[in-house]
């Protein structure tokens, strides 16, 4: 899924502090056909790889790096999607494109607990 992409979804914009106390970025997650997608919007010229971003929050061994990087790059996201501070701008119905660096394509999903 890397490369152009387009669309009109819903779409959430967020504050982001990706490194503490005072980097920030803007994050955006809105979902094309069948994916979540989070984005950087960057604030000033040079914006965070969220990648790296990812890999200074996880352990260094996790046993599939690359689905443990996406997922918490769209967990972090979503999250904002889905508990919007009242800074956020949600847009409904606007066209917007992205240039894709890195997709994960299939997950396994996890539960934290069973029942």
């Amino acid at each position: 899924m890397a490369g152009h992409i387009a669309g009109s979804s819903k779409i959430v914009i967020a504050p982001f502090i990706y490194k503490w106390p005072d980097e920030r970025c803007l994050l955006a997650y809105t979902s094309h056909r069948d994916k979540g997608i989070a984005a950087v919007v960057p604030l000033e010229e040079a914006a965070p790889s969220l990648w790296d971003v990812a890999a200074a929050h996880l352990p260094t061994n996790v046993q599939d790096e690359y689905e443990a990087y996406g997922r918490w790059c769209l967990q972090v996201a979503w999250g904002l999607s889905v508990m919007p501070r009242k800074e956020s701008l949600v847009l409904t119905g606007e066209e917007w494109s992205l240039r894709g660096h890195r997709a994960v394509d299939q997950f396994k999903w996890q539960q934290s607990s069973e029942r």
